[in-house]
């Protein structure tokens, strides 16, 4: 699910610093990340707990290494801008396509590894993205992170101020609403699948070249102590929202107002009977849907997220989905990948007679009513399979990567 699409034409200008100018304006892009969070996010923890101390340089600019294609390691992740331009990640490294697939290149900031935590990077479009890398703290009881921004496509990244947060600390989101305006969110207490425990949130106004302590601890969010893994989403660098996956039968939707300074609990009508919601996507025309991770129930809104109604998805199993605008959007079954799809915002919905099989989804991302990809398993277990379409969600081919 995406919260905008890129525009044409040529790449951002910058300033003399290298970094993003203030007259820039753009709409964020974000596939659904779900069945591989959990596992990512112990593997990160881990590590911080293994991590040793190492000096980081900040320099001006670095530049990646090259490696052909294909990429030849199992894919986490994939963030498609258009029909032939997109990222994949493959654990700690990023590679990017112009030719829908058929050719990846490496382009990993060099230095520490990034960052595969529960979000991994925060991708603006096809050329404009940002990574977390590990920094140096140089105390002990605290730990900190580098934010890299590329953009050009991954051929030079730029590196903000560094962020010390007291440990323990993993960052769990990234998301960036445009060229400035941006989130880290972290959890400062011992994390496990099912309790995020105390929060700190960080926002830049610059591109992520300096980052502000706006929210230390619960901030007005019940509950969240008995959720995990949360996602972020902005339509404003004041208006926002997270949502989690919860132990509670409470509605797991924040809204915020002020920047991220304090949260409440969004009204959701009737929604007492689930807690796991996917981030909603609010359209410039006030529109806008707010899918469930599970249960038969899904939300739309026409007055940019101030009053929800509940329709029905065409399934009450864990499903994986994607909505290009307030009309289109695919529904997908996790253990099946059985497809339907929606042309009136989830009024009816149309069961496709799709050849995509899969053992387990864990990623549909629409480009427009006709291309789409799609991420999962074959085999219990085995490594990420790449698919796309070119007609709406019946017919789909692997892609080799």
């Amino acid at each position: 699910m995406r919260q905008g699409r890129m525009a044409g034409g040529e790449g951002p200008r910058t300033d003399d610093e290298g970094w993003l100018g203030p007259d820039q304006a753009g709409r964020p892009f974000r596939a659904q990340i779900w069945e591989r969070r959990r596992w990512l996010l112990a593997v990160l923890t881990l590590a911080i707990l293994l991590a040793g101390s190492f000096v980081f340089v900040l320099p001006k600019s670095v530049h990646p290494a090259s490696l052909s294609s294909p990429i030849g390691a199992p894919v986490a992740y994939v963030h498609m801008a258009d029909v032939q331009t997109g990222w994949a990640q493959v654990v700690d490294d990023l590679f990017r396509t112009t030719d829908g697939g058929r050719h990846w290149s490496r382009v990993t900031p060099p230095g520490q590894p990034i960052l595969a935590q529960a979000a991994p990077a925060a991708f603006l479009n096809g050329t404009v993205a940002w990574v977390a890398q590990l920094g140096y703290s140089g105390s002990i009881g605290s730990e900190t992170f580098v934010i890299l921004r590329t953009q050009d496509g991954g051929r030079h990244w730029v590196p903000g101020m560094p962020v010390t947060v007291t440990t323990p600390a993993v960052l769990l989101d990234l998301y960036f609403l445009d060229l400035q305006h941006g989130w880290m969110l972290f959890s400062q207490s011992d994390v496990d699948t099912s309790h995020l425990g105390e929060i700190a949130l960080y926002q830049t106004a610059d591109g992520g070249a300096h980052w502000s302590l706006v929210l230390n601890g619960p901030g007005g969010a019940p509950n969240l102590g008995l959720c995990s893994l949360p996602i972020l989403t902005f339509v404003s660098p004041e208006h926002g929202w997270m949502t989690a996956d919860c132990t509670t039968d409470v509605a797991a939707l924040w809204e915020t107002t002020d920047g991220g300074q304090t949260w409440n609990v969004g009204a959701l009508p009737g929604a007492s009977h689930c807690g796991c919601w996917q981030p909603p996507v609010i359209l410039p025309d006030r529109n806008g849907v707010l899918p469930a991770k599970i249960g038969n129930w899904m939300y739309v809104t026409g007055d940019g997220g101030e009053t929800w109604s509940a329709r029905q998805l065409p399934t009450d199993a864990a499903i994986v989905s994607d909505f290009i605008d307030a009309d289109n959007g695919w529904v997908a079954l996790q253990t099946t990948s059985a497809l339907y799809r929606t042309t009136n915002g989830g009024r009816q919905w149309t069961a496709l007679s799709s050849d995509l099989r899969l053992n387990k989804l864990w990623e549909l991302d629409f480009i427009d009513t006709r291309n789409g990809w799609a991420l999962g398993q074959a085999i219990e277990g085995g490594p990420g399979i790449l698919y796309k379409t070119a007609d709406g969600g019946v017919h789909w081919v692997k892609v080799r990567v």
